[in-house]
């Protein structure tokens, strides 16, 4: 289960791109196999690791199916469709500003994702396994959604999980 911050306005006008050019990367992406990306993703949330011209290649295949974007706004497309579609991110957006601090319903969406990763879990038989592996994966998921949060900006409060706004 991957969550990933970022603004509403910006996961709406990416999906809504993806969803009118009909880009359906659920399956495949041409920067890279599922378990490469995840990687990727996992040290970066941006995928900068993935290299420039790759991303711009595939944007450049696609420019015949836009209304002249810029080569930045289709590198976005391509990059928000291998995040969510085919990474199977969860979006949790945050409020935009200086401090960037996590919205309340965008820290309700985060909680509702470990709450349904949690059940799918136990539904599947995943928590019998060995505890300590299940743990771990805990630990090293948390730290990794943590550090996405922290690169982001979104501030810790002491006591909190993260800083709280009220903006929503």
């Amino acid at each position: 289960m991957l969550a990933n911050p970022t603004t509403k306005e910006h996961y709406e006008k990416y999906a809504r791109l993806a969803e009118v050019m009909g880009i359906d990367a659920s399956n495949y992406v041409p920067v890279g196999e599922y378990d490469k990306v995840l990687q990727e993703y996992l040290e970066d949330q941006h995928l900068n690791g993935i290299p420039l011209k790759t991303w711009d290649r595939w944007g450049l295949s696609i420019y015949g199916r836009t209304n002249r974007m810029s080569i930045s706004e289709l590198v976005s497309l391509c990059k928000h469709v291998t995040i969510y579609q085919f990474l199977g991110a969860n979006p949790v957006f945050c409020a935009y500003s200086p401090e960037r601090h996590i919205t309340l319903k965008g820290f309700k969406q985060l909680s509702a994702i470990a709450g349904e990763t949690w059940q799918e879990l136990s539904k599947n038989g995943e928590i019998d396994r060995d505890i300590i592996d299940v743990q771990r994966m805990y630990k090293l998921w948390r730290e990794a959604t943590e550090n996405r949060f922290y690169e982001w900006g979104i501030r810790r409060t002491p006591g909190a999980i993260f800083g709280l706004s009220t903006n929503t």
